[in-house]
């Protein structure tokens, strides 16, 4: 991968989790001056602010999935990690899927090992035979 494409996917990587925090700050900020406002009519001023915030959040919500379905296509490929460590990245990803995807594009996409593959089979390479010894 290019180093141009592996900064792109790098920051469409961290976009999610940027606007996550923009967005709940922003929202912290609304609720926070409609409090300090001490209007009883402040329930009311948030639907505005959620029809235009919906549509834009589904949309954001559709492109997350698509990089969350682009990292378990990717971690699944990866013949640098074994079974348990492809499982184990596909959980997480899942799960915490805003802070992991960074992390694993970190690791594994911009810091990108120049080693031999892990065999993915559970057949380990001929190991030498043991034989018993002929002592009585």
């Amino acid at each position: 991968m290019s180093k141009t494409t592996k900064i792109v996917l790098g920051v469409l990587t961290f976009l999610p989790l940027v606007v996550l925090i923009l967005f709940a700050s922003y929202t912290v900020y609304q609720i926070a001056s409609f409090w300090a406002a001490q209007d009883h009519y402040m329930p009311m001023f948030l639907f505005p602010y959620l029809g235009y915030a919906l549509p834009f959040m589904f949309l954001f919500g559709l492109f997350n999935l698509g990089l969350i379905i682009f990292y378990l296509i990717q971690i699944s490929q990866n013949n640098f990690l074994d079974t348990e460590k492809k499982f184990l990245w596909i959980v997480v990803v899942i799960i915490l899927n805003n802070i992991m995807m960074p992390i694993y594009w970190y690791i594994h996409i911009w810091k990108e090992k120049l080693q031999e593959p892990k065999l993915t089979s559970t057949f380990k390479a001929h190991e030498p035979t043991r034989t018993r010894s002929q002592e009585f």
